[in-house]
């Protein structure tokens, strides 16, 4: 079966999930120590990533306050800490939907915060999920890459409809189109997802497919101003201007530190 494969890039964090996941294994599962919106849990060096059914959470925050408290003792501490909350939801998408994981992590996790009904035990890592049938057709990959980004890739089968797939960025202090590219503003941040590039394999040979985004009354989709080859796969890869997504968001501290053999 012939499919295209549509791929994209992301970030987010709360405090009390601040240190959980792994580069090897970074989504987290829900057993009822969150919000039951949430699937899944990704740490990231600028906050945490939910997943949820139709779309992704993320908590963007400003951490130059936590690396302060180590190096400096302020006399006045901010009565709060600067943070933002932006969701990506796709719109229009299938209700039903299920989802797939692959590569679970050996270790496990206990959450015994709070009340015990909240409470949840050897929880499990993995390093994918698989949004099924998203849209009809359409799958969404999330996984991480050799280069530590977070990156999903949507995957549309034969005689699928790409232009089914629309996203909106709801919290967003801005969002425009830049030479190609994609700008996200928030209070924390600026994100910017880079022009996509699109090809295809066909007769061994890499063909390139001419792809930009489409942006009209907030709403982000895909075009392709000389179509494709629907009879072959497509691969759409923009990339996210950060050098890192995932790893661990603890700072070098001697409290950090732990023995060996």
């Amino acid at each position: 079966m012939r499919i295209i494969l549509l791929n994209i890039l992301l970030i987010l964090s709360p405090f009390a999930i601040i240190a959980h996941g792994t580069l090897a294994y970074p989504f987290v599962e829900n057993k009822g120590q969150w919000d039951q919106r949430i699937e899944y849990s990704a740490t990231l060096p600028s906050g945490n990533l939910f997943v949820e059914k139709n779309g992704f959470t993320y908590h963007l925050m400003d951490r130059s306050y936590f690396k302060s408290l180590h190096t400096s003792t302020p006399e006045a501490p901010p009565e709060f800490i600067q943070s933002h909350g932006l969701f990506v939801k796709f719109l229009e998408s299938n209700d039903g939907v299920e989802f797939k994981t692959e590569g679970v992590s050996e270790h496990y996790y206990n959450f015994l915060v709070g009340a015990p009904s909240s409470h949840a035990s050897f929880v499990r890592a993995y390093n994918k999920i698989t949004y099924v049938n998203l849209y009809n057709g359409i799958d969404l990959d999330l996984y991480n890459t050799d280069y530590d980004y977070l990156k999903y890739d949507f995957i549309v089968s034969a005689g699928a409809d790409p232009s089914k797939i629309r996203a909106s960025y709801e919290g967003a202090d801005g969002l425009y189109l830049k030479n190609g590219h994609l700008v996200i503003e928030t209070s924390v941040t600026q994100i910017v997802e880079q022009a996509p590039m699109a090809y295809q394999h066909i007769n061994g040979k890499k063909v390139e497919v001419p792809c930009k985004f489409k942006l009209k009354d907030g709403i982000l989709s895909y075009r392709f101003p000389r179509g494709y080859d629907e009879n072959h796969e497509l691969i759409i890869d923009p990339v996210l201007i950060f050098s890192s997504f995932t790893g661990s968001t603890a700072d070098n501290f001697g409290f950090t530190a732990t023995y060996d053999n």
